[in-house]
């Protein structure tokens, strides 16, 4: 696995085979690893558009736009990430490619991807609306115990099913730290619990 941590500004990165190195990117798509990766961003309004790899993407705080392209992604959002768009002139987090959306599915053999909300004690989602009518733009609000903690706007790929249980997860807050410290746990897919800081699926 390749750990890639970025600026504090507004990074764009792109892993595509193909890119051009001259992009404003912080990494050449002809140095992009060929196995998974794990992308940390800091703050910023960040852009990060995936491979065909299986990708972990943590944009961190800020306005963040992430695309994982194929393999079985997952979108890492920390607690105090996600914005409120009221505050926002409207912007919020956006997943561009969500795949395999309606609940696990993996086992089928079809792409599958994945969000890990970290840092929340006892958090929840629920479905906002379709933006601009489209079904497969979906706005989902995040909730823990302190209330709301933003929006976040899933673009579904191939299919406008809205989140089920195996599409995400909500990890209590004293593992929020493993999410972002050369986290393993998104690209084992659907962690359940943590032994000695290690990740371990049930």
């Amino acid at each position: 696995m390749t750990f890639l941590t970025m600026t504090s500004g507004n990074d764009f990165v792109d892993l595509r085979a193909g890119a051009p190195a001259a992009a404003p990117t912080m990494m050449a798509a002809a140095a992009a690893p060929a196995g998974p990766v794990m992308v940390q961003t800091l703050n910023g309004d960040d852009h990060v558009l995936g491979s065909s790899a299986a990708e972990a993407i943590n944009g961190s705080a800020g306005t963040d736009r992430v695309k994982g392209g194929t393999g079985n992604d997952t979108f890492v959002f920390a607690k105090g990430d996600l914005v409120d768009p009221t505050q926002t002139s409207g912007q919020m987090d956006h997943i561009i490619d969500f795949n395999g959306s309606g609940g696990y599915k993996a086992y089928l053999g079809v792409e599958d991807d994945f969000i890990l909300f970290c840092g929340f004690d006892n958090g929840w989602l629920t479905f906002s609306h379709y933006a601009g009518g489209d079904a497969a733009m979906q706005v989902y609000g995040i909730y823990g115990t302190s209330g709301f903690q933003g929006n976040l706007l899933v673009q579904m790929a191939g299919g406008a099913s809205l989140l089920a249980a195996g599409d995400y997860k909500f990890i209590r807050g004293e593992a929020a730290g493993l999410c972002t410290d050369r986290c393993t746990a998104p690209l084992l897919r659907r962690p359940e619990r943590v032994q000695d800081g290690r990740w371990f699926r049930q």
